[in-house]
């Protein structure tokens, strides 16, 4: 599509929107149609402003149709999906089809939990386990005795009226707790088994999405489909907004937790499939005595103080030499029942009931200590004879059946991922993985890539060798699906930084000067102990034990990297493009190039900038004379006592952004008395309702976590101040961060340079970004960590940051303030 096709069309579409060309979008969508056009994969910053939206759904249309190629566009939220759909695509379809034979085809799609299902609103899955759900069903003519089951019955009556099903058309709103009741997830879903497939509100939406030119979808979308395929339609391109999330987006959804709750809830719905049966009870029993050895074996390892990963205190049995075992629970317990290596297995040392291990957390880089690779060993058994005691039955129920096995087979796919070897290094994880796949005994085989057009995209780093995929069903893995080796494919997927290739500058945009660190690429490859010819070692999974404020003990597994994921299981068969207004991190792609799995040379990066004049609009300061976070309480009387000047000077309007929450609730309580303005804290209320507090009075503050960060939009004089407590590395605790940090030493490069001064920066950036959010937009981002002064570090993280004005002065930008209080 030539270039003056698009910057007319894009024109037309902001016109009709009431808006004016902006350079920056029009070089956006324009770099964007010739990516499409050239199969070439190109990452795109835009800052704050730009109008990202209809920069690339403009091009995306128009090479949809002209090439009867579909487009993917997934965006982190929902909200942001919302935008798209009901605003920014129709406008953008509307101009299009000015310049095309016919008007494109656009369709929304969710994963099947997002729908109601009316399989289940007959009752096909069974009784609820809250009994007066199924009270207000059966007798409808009664009226619902609880707030949860009157909204049942308006979803209930809603789904006789809606065209679509979807959550979020529903008027009001509903709860998780509500939309439980009338919905499936995708492994509960019996599919084209079912008598109503045909007027199924998932399937409608999937027939849609399979005809349409261009499909709005999310980031969990996406992780689905990298995982198992079959969760997108084909596509020849796929576009990802907020891409700075993509690489969280997938860790969260590719994440597993094994609690012992979780198996006994699985074997009491398995029992209930057909009360009095002697072989669905039995091994309910034997779940239950796993979940218990489980327990125990969980309980212990977070209770044994000391080692590495280990974070927190516990409290100790009472006699720690010898603690009598509690009521019903030994350690061997159901183990003679079991066959295999489960019963040889040794023994879980019994544990008092008095052992407290609220709130820690213990990450294990060799894999699972002997204990509790016997408990989870002796739970994945356990389960797997309950899945061929359900199998078993007569097929009378298939809803409640399938809804069973895929609550057994996660139980199993978990188990084969917790017993897989650590993520120490490499060499270790080949010498202790089992021969042959790690398979997981579920509800079946999932839906696997053969018959999907082996077209690969040139420049995807992606493992030349098999892959585990989690959850695939019956030992299946990546190395059962078609090879598809893309040219110039390299690194595993633990390589944390590939560079991408030098674009030429333009006037009027900055092009991104990728590195080079192929070298270490190749340490990490050859670090990882496989065999001649068989290719990398699978993926690696992060593992680690915790237990929640309830004391409920879990153990968790994380890919080390999702890099793969997304080269295979997303890009091997489509160019990619890749947007946000934080992806040049220390001034560079390269990580975020890396993070998408993409090869030397196999990328274009842009930067369009921002329309906004960040210098005359904006200051940042960093309050250099601080002392150091970490110094106790001279920090944090430093820091209130800061924020007191600040926010005074403000006349308030602050938005205060903090990394935890016990900072924010601390600096909450020291300044409420000293104001007569509102202070709003996250927590008191639902985040949705205080944003629109904090939006409603000009001179009301927020302060709160995370949440904070990245999603609020306050345009005007509400935002005035922005005060960022310390930047935002990761812990030193996080499993995965860790994890991450520890392979990359391995390969050479620095752990903190590779993984956690890129999350500080893009944090920092997310942030800041907070404060102009319109051309009108005056204020003064406060970084009260002295670090960002004094540490060599400090040019990495600016770099990230939108150029406004810089001083470490603290006068002036307190006079700063006051005179944008005053006028």
């Amino acid at each position: 599509m030539e270039p003056e096709v698009v910057a007319r069309t894009l024109d037309d579409a902001v016109r009709s929107l009431g808006g004016e060309r902006r350079p920056g979008q029009t070089r956006m969508a324009q770099a964007i149609a010739r990516a499409l056009a050239d199969g070439r994969h190109l990452l795109v910053q835009a800052g704050t402003g730009t109008g990202k939206s209809l920069g690339y759904l403009v091009p995306a249309l128009l090479h949809a149709v002209h090439e009867s190629e579909p487009v993917i566009v997934a965006t982190a939220t929902l909200v942001l999906q919302r935008q798209i759909m009901s605003r920014d695509l129709p406008a953008a379809a509307k101009a299009a089809q000015r310049e095309l034979p016919r008007a494109p085809v656009a369709a929304l799609l969710k994963g099947r939990g997002n729908y109601i299902c009316r399989h289940k609103l007959t009752g096909a899955y069974g009784a609820d386990e809250d009994d007066e759900i199924l009270f207000s069903r059966v007798q409808a003519s009664h009226r619902p005795i609880s707030e949860l089951a009157q909204e049942v019955q308006r979803l209930t009556e809603w789904a006789a009226e809606t065209e679509t099903g979807d959550r979020d058309d529903f008027p009001g709103g509903a709860t998780p707790r509500a939309w439980r009741h009338v919905s499936v997830t995708a492994q509960q879903c019996v599919g084209q088994k079912c008598p109503l497939a045909e007027s199924c509100f998932a399937e409608l939406a999937r027939v849609a999405a399979s005809r349409a030119d261009l499909v709005v979808t999310n980031h969990a979308m996406l992780a689905v489909h990298a995982d198992r395929g079959g969760a997108l339609p084909p596509y020849g391109a796929l576009v990802v907004d907020e891409a700075h999330q993509l690489t969280q987006s997938l860790t969260s959804a590719l994440t597993g937790t094994l609690t012992p709750s979780a198996v006994r809830a699985a074997a009491r719905s398995a029992r209930r499939l057909k009360v009095g049966d002697e072989g669905l009870a039995a091994a309910a029993t034997l779940m239950d005595d796993a979940a218990r050895l489980l327990s125990a074996a969980l309980t212990s390892q977070l209770a044994s103080s000391g080692g590495p990963g280990w974070t927190g205190s516990a409290v100790r049995p009472a006699d720690a030499a010898g603690p009598p075992a509690a009521p019903g629970l030994t350690g061997t317990a159901g183990m003679d029942r079991l066959p295999g290596p489960a019963a040889r297995g040794p023994a879980v040392p019994a544990l008092t009931a008095e052992v407290t291990t609220a709130g820690l957390l213990k990450r294990l880089p060799q894999g699972l200590p002997p204990e509790l690779a016997a408990a989870v060993e002796m739970t994945g058994a356990a389960t797997r004879d309950m899945v061929s005691q359900v199998t078993s039955l007569r097929k009378e129920s298939a809803a409640q059946q399938q809804s069973v096995q895929a609550a057994l087979g996660e139980i199993i796919d978990l188990c084969a991922r917790l017993a897989a070897p650590g993520d120490a290094t490499p060499a270790e994880a080949a010498a202790k993985a089992p021969p042959g796949p790690r398979g997981a005994v579920g509800a079946g085989p999932a839906e696997s890539a053969a018959g999907r057009p082996s077209r690969p995209a040139p420049g995807v780093s992606a493992p030349p060798g098999p892959t585990q995929v989690p959850g695939a069903g019956p030992a299946e893995s990546a190395a059962d699906r078609p090879s598809r080796p893309a040219p110039g494919m390299s690194a595993p997927p633990e390589a944390l930084g590939s560079p991408g290739d030098v674009v030429a500058e333009p006037p009027g945009h900055r092009a991104i000067q990728p590195g080079d660190n192929a070298a270490s690429e190749d340490r990490e490859n050859s670090e990882a102990g496989a065999p001649e010819g068989a290719g990398v070692p699978r993926r690696r999974d992060v593992i680690w034990v915790a237990s929640d404020a309830a004391d409920e003990p879990s153990a968790n597994a994380a890919p080390l990297d999702v890099s793969a994921a997304i080269a295979c299981g997303l890009l091997a068969e489509a160019s990619g493009v890749f947007t946000s207004a934080t992806l040049a991190l220390g001034g560079r792609m390269d990580s975020a190039a890396a993070a998408a799995g993409l090869a030397p040379g196999g990328w274009d990066g842009l930067d369009v900038g921002s329309p906004f004049n960040y210098p005359r609009q904006g200051i940042l300061y960093v309050a250099a004379d601080l002392p150091e976070p970490g110094r106790g309480a001279d920090h944090r009387a430093a820091q209130h006592a800061r924020l007191r000047e600040l926010i005074g000077a403000s006349g308030g309007g602050a938005l205060g952004l903090f990394t935890s929450f016990a900072a924010a609730q601390t600096a909450a309580d020291a300044l409420r008395d000293e104001f007569d303005f509102p202070i709003l804290l996250q927590g008191d209320k639902a985040i949705s309702a205080l944003v629109e507090e904090f939006i409603a009075d000009p001179d009301a503050c927020l302060f709160g976590v995370n949440t904070l960060w990245q999603g609020v939009d306050a345009p005007g004089r509400t935002c005035r101040l922005v005060t960022i407590d310390r930047l935002a590395f990761p812990r030193p605790d996080d499993p995965i961060y860790s994890a991450r940090a520890e392979a990359a030493s391995r390969a050479g490069r620095s752990g903190f340079m590779a993984v956690s001064a890129p999350r500080a920066a893009l944090m920092l950036a997310q942030g800041a970004g907070r404060l102009i959010r319109s051309a009108s937009d005056k204020g003064v981002v406060a970084v009260l960590d002295s670090r960002l002064a004094t540490k060599r570090y400090r040019e990495f993280l600016m770099a990230a940051l939108p150029p406004m004005w810089r001083t470490r002065d603290t006068a002036t930008v307190l006079a700063a303030l006051r005179r944008l209080a005053a006028s």
